[in-house]
């Protein structure tokens, strides 16, 4: 009798950009600058030469006062003509 080994990861698995958790994986690392340019270049089509440089900061916004609700900025952008 031979044992079969089950298979607990299947490595053809991707998980969708679309969860917030992926996409911030893909677009918030600091190691895929040039894919967040692009991406960025794309959607507001700007040239990627126009943009000023890119920084990664921590995407929350702070609450002024205990009520306020949690907001989460997901993208700001500067140009170099300062759009």
């Amino acid at each position: 009798m031979t044992k079969k080994k089950m298979k607990l990861i299947d490595d053809n698995f991707i998980m969708s950009p679309k969860y917030d958790i992926v996409f911030k994986y893909i677009f918030g690392n600091e190691k895929h600058k040039d894919l967040l340019i692009a991406l960025l270049s794309d959607v507001l089509g700007v040239p990627e030469e126009e943009f000023e440089g890119i920084e990664i900061i921590n995407s929350e916004l702070l609450k002024d006062f205990k009520e306020d609700k949690k907001g989460i900025l997901d993208v700001r952008v500067k140009t170099k003509n300062r759009r």
